[in-house]
């Protein structure tokens, strides 16, 4: 939970009234999370919904709250025209239902939408006249027109306040019409005729124990005194006959009517069971008309519930004709390999270059261009990082660097969501991307899986995994064209294929493994629902230097290059001279000693002097700054060791393997 608030996000037509409050949050003994105060910004004291005097502008407000950080909200009122759709976080898949189409309307309409201070729910400020009289009428869902004040966030805000859509207001309706009926007693029910017997039979199964106790007239554990007990039997009676006969006839029967004699005539004892009867009647026939009226209305959710599960059966099956008439799923995100709206998993052990190779596919996919030497479809992309922001972001500027385009279909979400229960908000960003672009997304990439799993739940437990591939379904259903890559790690043992439950390898159209064997890099297609298996990927990392930090060391990542059969390609440039000069030192030292080791170090001083001979031209300490930047490029690249500072260097044994132009 937080107060804080983007100012930029929040549309002119709410900021216009001079309605807002600050707000803080204050804790409450006795409740589970703290309450949300609302604060006059312009004297410090609490503010009221129902007293302009406590109200101010929208640069008060805000001006108040940065000062003291807190956060900002809005008064809404009869005059205000305003109503605020507020929708909580839940786990309720019902209720997530009912949301998720409450959003849809608001997003289609171009409602404002903004998350709440949770993060976890949803506010929808529309213009709406009629006012609320039943807030909570539709389940999971709040609405507000008067004497209220709600928190403004303006966090992931879109849209604008626009008058509430018909399809909208027609789905909240029960929260604005009037109400079914008085909550009064109704002394009008009338129950149907029943035996001294059978009232006798349905009170005690009702009450049990407590009305056994009444009718032998042991009420002194339960009541301080005799007319408190004899009102709550009297109420238990009246709960099963409306007969004030059959009512007297029951209570004389019972043993609550020997303390009647304590009354001092006849006239004081009809008096009291008189009142005794009416009290008992308002209460029974008030609970029974709700009873009856909540009755009524399970019957007709009930009826209402069959008829739906009626419609939503009536077209499950398709003749076979129609069947195989039916549009047949080509594999043509990536020819060969990817299909529209199929499932696939990257997965692979750490260092394999899998989060390299995804970037790559989101920038041919996003671009049009070929990948991996196959045509692609193009369409906008998102790649939903959990994890690694920093790194990614690098390899983007390498990417754009090394391909010259910005590729500007491609939208980031750098934050994990728990995709089972927060997929309000996954549907969210899939309906901005196809707003901002005009057409729906072609490829969503999740990496990893662990960062956007079930908070709580168990990638070995099959159930917990088919409830993350269920949702990962229902995204897919919103966007049928919707490809979704899910970047994975391998077991512990890589042979064995990916970590986790096999429900996710069931669920999958396609996966993809990728190895790393020593500097060469391997995706193979293992599995393939609808093509081929089996179909090899080869790719290799070439380092690219994006500049220099503040201390004047190089800035690198790497972009994936499909040739050379996974090889890294020949090194070229100040990397191909280090490499040269090694090994004319390392020569130099078998010549001395006659025999080659990678043992031998070489002496980090004739590196240096070797370098002062390239470049005579340049000054020595800019030479030693560039084939210091050398040496780390080859460490890095794990052709030689060496241990910084005037240590020496040692070759690898891939040292040996590497090319150079």
């Amino acid at each position: 939970m937080t107060t804080r608030f983007e100012s930029s996000g929040i549309p002119e037509e709410l900021k216009a009234p001079a309605r807002w409050v600050a707000w803080r949050y204050v804790e409450r003994d006795g409740q589970p999370k703290p309450a949300k105060v609302p604060t006059d910004p312009k004297t410090g004291r609490n503010a009221s919904p129902t007293d302009p005097a406590t109200w101010a502008d929208f640069q008060t407000a805000e001006a108040y709250a940065r000062q003291h950080g807190v956060g900002i909200g809005l008064v809404l009122s009869a005059e205000s025209g305003l109503c605020c759709i507020d929708l909580d976080a839940t786990n309720d898949p019902a209720v997530q239902g009912v949301h998720r189409g409450i959003l849809d309307e608001a997003a289609a309409a171009g409602a404002y939408v903004e998350a709440s201070p949770s993060g976890k729910g949803w506010h929808i400020w529309v213009q709406h006249d009629e006012a609320v009289t039943a807030p909570r009428a539709v389940p999971g869902v709040e609405c507000y027109t008067a004497e209220r004040f709600i928190t403004v966030t303006g966090a992931s805000g879109q849209g604008r306040v626009v008058p509430m859509p018909d399809s909208l207001a027609s789905r909240l309706a029960p929260c604005f019409a009037a109400p079914v009926a008085p909550v009064v007693a109704a002394a009008s029910v009338e129950l149907p005729a029943i035996t001294d017997e059978a009232l006798w039979k349905q009170a005690a199964e009702h009450f049990g124990d407590r009305f056994q106790a009444f009718w032998t007239g042991q009420w002194e554990s339960l009541h301080p005194s005799q007319s408190e007990a004899d009102h709550e039997f009297a109420i238990m009676l009246a709960r099963f006959t409306s007969d004030p006969d059959q009512w007297l006839r029951l209570f004389l029967q019972s043993g609550m009517a020997a303390t009647l004699e304590r009354k001092k005539t006849k006239r004081h004892i009809q008096q009291y069971l008189s009142t005794t009867y009416d009290k008992a009647r308002r209460i029974a026939d008030d609970e029974n008309y709700h009873i009856t009226f909540g009755r009524r209305v399970a019957e007709a959710l009930i009826a209402r519930w069959n008829a739906m599960k009626a419609s939503l059966a009536a077209n499950l099956l398709e003749p076979f004709a129609e069947f195989i008439q039916k549009k047949v799923s080509v594999l043509k995100l990536v020819r060969g390999i990817l299909g529209e709206g199929g499932l696939s998993v990257l997965y692979g052990a750490p260092g394999a270059g899998k989060s390299f190779l995804a970037l790559d596919l989101c920038y041919a996919v996003a671009t049009g261009q070929p990948w991996m030497g196959r045509d692609t479809r193009q369409g906008p992309v998102i790649y939903a990082a959990g994890e690694g922001v920093p790194g990614l972001r690098m390899r983007g500027k390498a990417i754009a660097k090394v391909k010259g385009c910005d590729a500007p279909n491609i939208f980031f979400l750098p934050h994990s969501l728990s995709t089972p229960d927060e997929g309000e908000k996954m549907a969210m960003v899939l309906d901005q991307v196809t707003a901002r672009c005009g057409v729906p997304p072609a490829l969503l990439i999740i990496d990893t899986l662990s960062r956007f799993f079930g908070e709580g739940d168990d990638e070995n437990s099959a159930k917990d995994m088919k409830r993350f591939v269920g949702a990962i379904s229902a995204l897919m259903a919103k966007c049928p064209t919707l490809h979704v890559m899910i970047v994975h790690h391998s077991g512990k043992d890589a042979d064995k294929g990916m970590r986790g439950s096999s429900a996710l390898q069931g669920a999958a159209d396609t996966v993809i493994q990728c190895r790393k064997d020593g500097d060469a890099h391997r995706a193979v297609v293992e599995k393939q629902k609808d093509g081929q298996d089996n179909i090899p990927l080869p790719f290799a990392l070439d380092q690219v230097e994006l500049g220099e930090d503040e201390d004047g060391e190089p800035i690198t990542s790497c972009v994936v290059v499909h040739d050379h059969e996974g090889k890294a390609r020949p090194l070229s440039g100040f990397a191909a001279t280090g490499v040269k000069i090694l090994r004319f030192l390392r020569q130099s030292v078998v010549e001395a000693n006659g025999i080659a080791s990678y043992a031998d170090p070489i002496p980090l001083q004739a590196y240096h002097n070797q370098w002062y001979l390239e470049r005579p031209g340049e000054k020595p300490d800019s030479v030693r700054k560039t084939d210091r930047r050398v040496l780390n490029n080859l460490r890095e690249m794990k052709l030689i060791e060496w241990n910084g500072g005037e240590s020496p260097i040692r070759l690898l044994p891939a040292f040996d393997g590497v090319t150079i132009e």
